[in-house]
């Protein structure tokens, strides 16, 4: 997915990926040897960027941090690559039928008109084909009116049915992304006034699958724990199909530690970064692990596993497959015992996600990465863009 028209041209010798959240700034330089991603540098700041009283793109400090953190960095690369926040997207899955390709543009935005609350003209729509299908074409209108799809337009679910006989309708199934055109201008600004060149702009959704799934074909959900918002994405065939944000993120795991253990926040925040966590009054260590989470936590987190199920529902219904994996990434993805919580809450096997696993790097950076990998996830899928 793509929401500027321009790409890269020619054959660029780095790709630099600037992932802006809530958490602050991540920015990962790649190159490409035989084809495989290879790390140049990385750089970042954690000073967070709360949007509660407003858009934290706003924040004009941003433009000169990020390039400050470029230049510590040493970035070669002008030209970048970011995303966008799941929950500053709207998508959908469409299935259109019968509709040559010169006119499968407006057909698409025709169905995107229904699903947002702003005009099409202030719209930036992205789309892709997941595949074509064979369907049931819909009933004729019965001459008395009383049956068919007489007075209005074919559901799915009569497309679906194969009653003998029936006409057979070629179908696109087509994944749709929009945002404001607003917002894009936003991203434009901020690199512009950082002195780079915002020359592709994604979905966050899409970044991740590249850096934690890459090309595995199973169906697996991403839970991605940000500061202010955890986004649950359900990935296909190597594509994000479906995704839902809730509303809880690092932040408040923290604010939660803090009144649990009665530290202030920068004490809480360092503690919940311990891993030897479980030893402490936090935790009842007679219980098993997946329950060996504080009920405050449990409850904090009950948005992301009810949102997880939903989404877990909606893609066995429309896809009649089930979830095969979790992976868990996100900078307060390595809090003890929660790969164990989503286990013991969603049934299904969790794994703490590795976005440097698919990148060449020097050896004795490795325990730097592991360390720094939950936060990176988004920031290195980018930068893998062009390359893979």
């Amino acid at each position: 997915m793509n929401f500027l028209s321009g790409i890269f041209k020619g054959k660029a010798k780095s790709f630099l990926g600037v992932d802006l959240g809530g958490g602050g700034i991540k920015v990962v330089e790649l190159g490409s040897k035989n084809g495989k991603a290879k790390l140049l540098t990385y750089g970042y700041s954690d000073k967070y960027f709360d949007d509660s009283k407003g858009d934290y793109l706003d924040n004009p400090k941003i433009p000169a941090l990020l390039a400050d953190i470029c230049k510590k960095a040493k970035i070669v690369s002008r030209e970048a690559i970011t995303a966008l926040p799941l929950h500053k997207v709207v998508t959908s899955i469409i299935a259109v039928s019968a509709v040559p390709d010169a006119m499968l543009k407006t057909a698409v935005e025709v169905e995107a008109a229904k699903f947002i609350d702003y005009p099409v003209a202030d719209a930036v729509i992205d789309f892709k084909i997941l595949k074509e299908e064979e369907r049931a074409a819909a009933p004729p209108p019965s001459p008395d009116g009383l049956g068919g799809t007489a007075g209005r337009a074919p559901r799915d679910s009569d497309l679906k049915s194969e009653p003998t006989g029936r006409a057979k309708l070629k179908v696109k199934k087509i994944l749709v992304t929009v945002t404001r055109k607003d917002l894009i201008k936003k991203y434009l600004d901020i690199f512009k006034n950082a002195g780079l060149v915002l020359k592709t702009l994604e979905t966050e959704s899409f970044a991740l699958s590249r850096s934690l799934v890459g090309k595995d074909k199973s169906s697996v959900c991403i839970i991605d724990i940000g500061a202010y918002r955890t986004s649950v994405v359900v990935v296909d065939s190597s594509i994000p199909v479906l995704g839902r944000s809730a509303g809880v993120g690092g932040i408040n795991l923290t604010q939660t530690v803090s009144k649990i253990m009665g530290l202030d926040i920068k004490a809480a925040e360092e503690a919940k970064k311990d891993l030897s966590l479980p030893t402490a009054d936090l935790y009842d260590k007679s219980s098993d692990l997946g329950e060996n989470l504080p009920q405050p936590v449990k409850d904090l987190l009950a948005p992301v596993t009810s949102e997880a199920r939903y989404l877990f529902n909606l893609f066995g219904k429309d896809e009649n497959k089930t979830i095969e994996k979790i992976i868990l990434t996100g900078g307060s993805s390595f809090f003890p015992n929660l790969t164990d919580y989503f286990i013991r809450e969603l049934g299904i096997r969790t794994f703490l996600g590795d976005p440097w696993a698919r990148i060449l790097y020097h050896e004795s950076l490795k325990d730097i990465l592991d360390n720094l990998g939950p936060r990176f996830s988004v920031a290195t899928g980018l930068a893998m863009r062009e390359i893979e």
